[in-house]
């Protein structure tokens, strides 16, 4: 995990830990931290996977579940990964994508 507040890198041992600091907002997960870090150099299949993992995360469905969702969403996903890497990177980004997912499904 990345703790953004104290600006270090660190392993979290337990569920209830991770539980709390994901709730304050200090945290994110490398994977995710790593793509919003090369924003306009990441691959739309980095993109896709950290939105896989995220909805996986937050949602009620497993990943062979999720992946038939996002196919789906294929057009949706590319157009938001295109306006990502273009014009910035708090729009359309991970989280916003993720969420608009989790609320259709």
């Amino acid at each position: 995990m990345i703790n953004e507040t104290d600006k270090n890198f660190n392993i979290v041992h337990n569920a209830a830990d991770e539980a709390a600091l994901a709730k304050s907002g200090r945290i994110k997960d490398l994977d995710v931290f790593y793509v919003y870090y090369k924003w306009s150099e990441c691959t739309y299949d980095e993109y896709y996977a950290v939105v896989l993992k995220l909805f996986i995360k937050n949602g009620r469905y497993n990943e062979e579940e999720v992946k038939k969702i996002m196919d789906g969403e294929e057009e949706y996903l590319k157009r938001n990964y295109e306006k990502y890497v273009s014009s910035g990177k708090w729009s359309y980004s991970l989280h916003i994508v993720e969420n608009y997912l989790f609320m259709q499904y």
